[in-house]
């Protein structure tokens, strides 16, 4: 560490001036409150080779290197480091580190803890910590308070910058359709004063349907089926390809202008699948029907009408009294019109096909 003994000669520069000789320009956090015994510790930012700080007590100001552990760095405050600072006007600032940095500050009898404060947010408009009155003294810092109970020796450190909510943001209005249109065409696209997305599109997939409402339930990535056991029985859940709602309207100017939005129809597709089960197979393509060994984990895949269907049976291979295998299964849709819708969807991995989402569902033993 370096010590930096400011003159007496320089004792009649206006404060302002010592301030932006000895500002780090380069630090992002700084400890709210640096007085006494204490320490801090972060983690490293991404773009950072070192964690520096800058320690400022008085008339002295010293600068170093945190100390650094995998990810992680850390100081210390004490007199042996010379970082032990015992005025009311210290301050120490730090570059490197990523939000979620914590110091604390020990007294005779106890310790306290507090969040570095980004230096982002030090206009920001502060808080009062309220007064209990003389039971407690408080201490101001830089967006924090230092609270000391004399009675006990109990202290804690509070913020005064406190979190705000978000603005209220207008909702943005994007690209769909609209139903002004005409008799025989009730929907029309929406293309102007509206937002195009990302061209990103998400598969749902609708689980087995619900004997006593009659509907089927969507299921979310990695969600599960269970396996039917009835001989002869078995249980089918759909996927189709759609808008990811972030925009997008058909490139036809006639036609169905709710094509890959909720409420229209799906967007054209094709569907491949595979499976990986535990103990049994690993990373197998599920058979269409009437395919050389259908049926092989009782699963089996058609498609119609951009529609896929993945038809579930029992299994004893997978499911008995002997064997307990889940699995789980990935549908691939693949984009056989791309651009039937603007923005063109976005291929996972172009240019070697249209492979717009994939999907995939665990199916469990009963």
């Amino acid at each position: 560490m370096k010590r930096i003994v400011i003159a007496l000669t320089l004792g009649a520069l206006p404060a302002t001036a010592l301030a932006q000789d000895l500002a780090c320009l380069t630090c992002d956090h700084i400890v709210p409150y640096y007085r006494g015994h204490g320490g801090f510790i972060g983690t490293v930012a991404q773009d950072a080779d070192e964690v520096t700080f800058v320690a400022s007590c008085g008339s002295v100001t010293i600068t170093g290197e945190a100390t650094i552990q995998g990810d992680t760095a850390s100081q210390l405050f004490n007199r042996g480091n010379g970082l032990l600072c015992d005025r009311d006007d210290g301050t120490f600032e730090i570059a490197g580190l990523e939000d979620g940095g914590w110091f604390w500050i020990n007294d005779t009898w106890s310790s306290a803890v507090g969040n570095l404060i980004s230096v982002d947010v030090l206009d920001n408009e502060t808080v009062e910590i309220t007064d209990p009155g003389d039971s407690v003294s408080i201490s101001e810092g830089m967006g924090a308070a230092f609270l000391k109970h004399t009675a006990s020796g109990r202290i804690g450190i509070l913020p005064t910058i406190l979190p705000v909510p978000e603005a209220d943001l207008e909702p943005v209005n994007v690209c769909d359709y609209t139903g002004a249109g005409t008799t025989a065409s009730p929907y029309r696209r929406e293309t102007s004063n509206c937002a195009l997305g990302d061209g990103g599109t998400v598969l749902r997939v609708l689980g087995p349907e619900d004997v006593y409402r009659a509907e089927r339930s969507p299921i979310a990535p990695g969600g599960q089926v269970r396996r039917p056991v009835a001989s002869g029985s078995s249980v089918d859940v759909e996927f189709d390809l759609w808008g990811n709602g972030t925009g997008h309207f058909t490139s036809a100017e006639t036609g169905d202008a709710r094509l890959g939005h909720a409420g229209g129809t799906p967007l054209t597709a094709t569907f491949t699948g595979s499976y990986t089960a535990g103990g049994v197979d690993a990373d197998t393509t599920v058979d269409a029907p009437g395919g050389a060994s259908e049926g092989a984990a009782g699963l089996s895949i058609a498609t119609a009408d951009s529609v896929a269907t993945l038809t579930i049976t029992p299994n004893d291979d997978y499911c008995s009294e002997d064997n307990d295998y889940s699995v789980t299964v990935t549908i691939i849709a693949d984009a056989t019109a791309p651009d039937q819708v603007t923005p063109t969807i976005v291929e996972l991995n172009p240019p070697t096909n249209d492979r717009a989402a994939t999907h995939n569902i665990t199916v469990v033993c009963p």
